[in-house]
């Protein structure tokens, strides 16, 4: 049996960014389903949750975000009505991106800046010690092909 790795992505945003970014984060989860269904980085990861914040500045106070946090075992619970279940050795983590520099730009520009800022967040996996078999180098390298053949970044 072949493990698998899962990585998807949430999204609260302010009204004048939030349907480019349900539009781009869908992507990526649909994407992700089938690019990193089959890879293999160790056995101490094998799902990645990452929670993307973009609000207005007068709005941040009522959205902190969530602390890196990594289960070793499944978890369930209800998170606003809805029954959550987490699989074991999964990390999740928020990440809040600056609202202004999102405003104005236009799809490529977008998605270009969204690539970038979430391969940043990823070194938050670095910081957990209870993930030692990972192989973190091979899933940025990973990641970052992934956002290529989204032609979310270009190849330089």
């Amino acid at each position: 049996m072949h493990d698998i790795m899962r990585v998807a992505a949430t999204i609260t945003a302010s009204i004048a960014v939030e349907s480019r970014f349900r539009e781009h984060v869908s992507t990526l989860n649909l994407a992700s389903e089938s690019y990193f269904l089959e890879k293999d980085y160790g056995k101490d990861l094998r799902e990645l949750f990452i929670g993307v914040i973009c609000v207005e500045s007068k709005f941040e106070d009522f959205f902190k975000g969530r602390l890196p946090e990594y289960r070793k075992q499944g978890k369930q619970y209800v998170q606003q009505g809805v029954l959550v279940q987490t699989n074991p050795f999964t990390f999740m983590y928020s990440k809040k991106l600056d609202y202004d520099s999102y405003l104005k730009l236009e799809n490529e520009a977008f998605c270009n800046l969204l690539a970038r800022d979430i391969l940043a967040s990823l070194t938050d996996i670095n910081s957990c010690k209870q993930i030692k078999d990972f192989d973190f180098d091979d899933f940025y390298s990973s990641f970052e092909r992934f956002f290529v053949e989204l032609n979310w970044i270009l190849v330089v």
